[in-house]
């Protein structure tokens, strides 16, 4: 049986803090300003490499002057593009990107949860209910590090990846963004496992479809118990082809 983790979650590392948010202890160093022009530079560069559109360096484009200065100007140099570097630029984008991501929004039973060796022999770690949860609760939320089409097929272990409806235009499964938990521990969804029985699955990922949502609930199929542990059901193609959570 494959797992979701194999690694003992560290309660030290969690933090809940005030606005309903949770950090996995780099709140602290989150620079909202920063972000805002690192996706910038992310956007630019994904529609660059993908579509050959060339961001506007016009006086009236501060915040692509601000997101491409003294980390660009190369590309911007030559007449014909080298996708190749493109598309090395843009994964360095999404990498700095990720090193800045804010807090994201709690469940309403994080406080609630707690992570065990699972009752699926060989499984290592499971999530597990410390009290009940009503059936329809948003009960944790899935995410992690942001990625577009391109950048998380670059992951050597996409185990944790998962794919979202966020695509712009709304509804539009081309732009669709990935999020990939692999490196963050204190993302409580991680640790939630698949029984291969679709009648224990107790919980389900119910994606939200609006752009720039970069987590996706996991809610509460029927009245949960104290004590039980939570399953899901990845979907087949975690299964069989891409090993992407949802895909």
């Amino acid at each position: 049986m494959e797992t979701l983790d194999g690694e003992q979650r560290n309660p030290e590392c969690c933090n809940i803090i005030g606005d309903g948010t949770f950090c996995n202890g780099k709140h602290d160093s989150h620079d909202p300003e920063l972000f805002e022009v690192q996706t910038r530079r992310c956007d630019n560069l994904a529609k660059w490499y993908e579509l050959g559109l060339r961001p506007s360096l016009s006086s009236s484009s501060l915040m692509n002057l601000k997101a491409h200065q003294s980390k660009d100007e190369d590309l911007f140099e030559v007449d014909v593009d080298d996708l190749e570097i493109l598309l090395g630029r843009s994964y360095q984008a999404q990498d700095e990107r990720n090193a800045n991501l804010p807090p994201h929004p709690l469940g309403e039973f994080e406080e609630k949860l707690k992570v065990a060796i699972s009752t699926i022999e060989d499984a290592g770690n499971g999530l597990f209910a410390l009290d009940k949860i009503p059936k329809g609760a948003i009960v944790c939320n899935y995410t992690g590090y942001r990625h577009d089409y391109q950048s998380q097929k670059r992951l050597l272990d996409r185990a944790y990846v998962l794919k979202l409806q966020n695509g712009w235009p709304k509804f539009d499964r081309r732009n669709d963004g990935f999020v990939d938990a692999l490196p963050c521990k204190d993302v409580l969804a991680r640790f939630i496992n698949d029984p291969r029985d679709e009648q224990k699955c107790n919980v389900k990922f119910e994606q939200i479809r609006e752009p720039g949502v970069w987590h996706c609930p996991v809610v509460a199929l029927r009245d949960i118990e104290a004590g039980e542990e939570l399953f899901i059901n990845y979907g087949p193609r975690y299964w069989s082809e891409s090993r992407m959570i949802g895909g």
